[in-house]
């Protein structure tokens, strides 16, 4: 969570949506890819393989609803955080604001959270066990 503190102690932590949204999402990328050096998915899987193709070589053996959730996560959140970031080019002043709201932010944290939380759970192991080297 010391992810998420950091960006809402920014002056204004509004601009900072984007960087809670991808630091979230990461961290859920991160887990999934140390399951993957644990065998949890009964597999290993490349350290550079983006989450998106992760989720999808991977899926076959998590619940459906985790699953669905994770490619949502993936393909509708966090590729666009992690990618369009530049917004100066976009054609009227209300596309150049903030495309993710604070309240957004904190909400795919709360989602990216409890996805780790799951996943936590099916791998049998504890969180310190699967982020330790």
């Amino acid at each position: 969570m010391w992810y998420v503190e950091f960006y809402l102690r920014h002056p204004q932590p509004q601009h900072m949506a984007r960087a809670i949204i991808h630091a979230a999402c990461s961290l859920v990328e991160f887990l999934l890819k140390r399951m993957s050096r644990w065998r949890v998915f009964y597999r290993v899987v490349d350290i550079h393989t983006p989450m998106g193709k992760l989720v999808s070589e991977i899926r076959a053996g998590l619940p459906t609803q985790l699953g669905d959730d994770l490619q949502w996560l993936s393909s509708h959140i966090y590729n666009f955080a992690k990618h369009d970031y530049d917004v100066s080019d976009r054609s009227t002043p209300e596309a150049k604001e903030h495309y993710f709201e604070l309240d957004e932010a904190l909400a795919i944290y709360l989602i990216a959270r409890r996805l780790e939380v799951d996943l936590e759970e099916i791998s049998g192991k504890s969180r310190a066990e699967l982020m330790q080297n």
